[in-house]
């Protein structure tokens, strides 16, 4: 039984670790959760690897509650790194990591994160809720508080006579999240499901946050070979009948006029440009109603006019409403149809865009 490397992007900044078979730490690190953790989680997890130099038998990530961007960030790299090495992928709350900071305790353990201005999560009993700040309940018995809203918790259960114990675990550690798949593992839980039903249960609770208000300004960011299994993990997520490799993204990645594009949200996109012309050669999104793929059709049309590139090509399914409106929007215009092209039996539509000038 090989070691375990553990990823986390739940909270404000990302982390990676790194332990071996017998659960001692030989790798870890911590980045910026903002701005570009989609390029500096995957540098961070390949120099972490290479320091810890040793052979890895399973993969750790948090899967939320937490920040909506983190927990895909950290769950598509999580998948992607799994699949490429064959491994399996754990998935741990964020509640079960912290649980790990004080495995002796004889308190209760809630861990207080901060959701927005003036709500908090409080994850207790294995449950997470959201709460007023002013609304959080007295606990019936001895609590210890841990997470970055614990401060403020504290005082106010003190107030009203709580018997609470602040511990100085803020922000998540890496090294809880490998300690908490082993422990789990030990017990004989099973891996977890595949990438799109994994990407939707763990980010339920973070989208239902972002939709409440907690709205940031979203960057689509260019990708390299090294964001390969990221993109295919998405692609995955997105279409989980017909996912294309981290190989195949490897390879295309690092032929001549090809791009890739990855939305911090949930998305990827691959264009490919030879002399004018631009195809786009895949696109899909893991979250709707977010504007992720206007974001990345805009971002690969900023990328073809660099190229000085004056049309555009894609397919789209016949019956794919949502996209064909978006692509319709842009002035994109049906050209031809391939019957029968998907494996689904279903026809693709033909689509071409002249942008020798500017559409919006």
């Amino acid at each position: 039984m090989g070691g375990i490397v553990a990823i986390d992007a739940a909270g404000p900044r990302g982390g990676v670790a790194v332990l071996d078979a017998a659960g001692e730490t030989r790798a870890r690190g911590f980045v910026e959760g903002r701005p570009g953790l989609i390029e500096t989680l995957p540098v961070l997890l390949q120099e972490l690897l290479a320091a810890a130099a040793l052979e890895v038998g399973a993969v750790a990530v948090t899967v939320g509650p937490g920040s909506f961007t983190g927990l895909r960030t950290a769950i598509s790299l999580a998948q992607g790194y799994a699949a490429a090495a064959g491994l399996p992928l754990l998935a741990v709350t964020v509640g079960e990591a912290f649980g790990q900071a004080f495995p002796e305790s004889q308190r209760a353990l809630w861990v207080a994160l901060r959701a927005r201005k003036g709500r908090i999560f409080l994850i207790r009993d294995g449950q997470a809720e959201s709460f007023e700040d002013e609304a959080v309940p007295r606990p019936r018995r001895p609590v210890a508080l841990a997470g970055d809203a614990a401060n403020e918790v504290a005082a106010r259960l003190a107030a009203i006579g709580a018997d609470v114990l602040l511990t100085n675990a803020r922000g998540l550690d890496p090294v809880w999240v490998a300690r908490a798949a082993l422990a789990a593992r030990a017990a004989g839980r099973p891996a977890a499901r595949g990438p799109a039903a994994l990407c939707r249960s763990a980010g339920s609770e973070a989208a239902r946050r972002h939709d409440r208000g907690d709205r940031r300004v979203r960057r689509v960011i260019r990708a390299t070979v090294a964001h390969a299994a990221a993109m295919a993990a998405l692609h995955e997520a997105a279409f989980p009948a017909a996912p294309w490799t981290a190989e195949s993204f490897a390879v295309l990645l690092g032929q001549p006029g090809v791009s890739g594009l990855i939305d911090e949200r949930g998305g990827m996109a691959l264009l490919r440009v030879a002399a004018d012309e631009a195809e786009i050669l895949t696109i899909g999104v893991t979250a709707r109603r977010l504007g992720i793929g206007r974001a990345l059709m805009l971002a690969a049309l900023e990328v073809a006019r660099a190229a000085e590139v004056t049309a555009m090509h894609l397919e789209v399914a016949a019956g794919n409403v949502a996209a064909r409106g978006l692509y319709a929007a842009l002035g994109f215009a049906v050209v031809g149809t391939r019957r029968a092209y998907y494996a689904d039996g279903a026809d693709a539509l033909l689509l071409r865009l002249q942008i020798a000038s500017p559409i919006f």
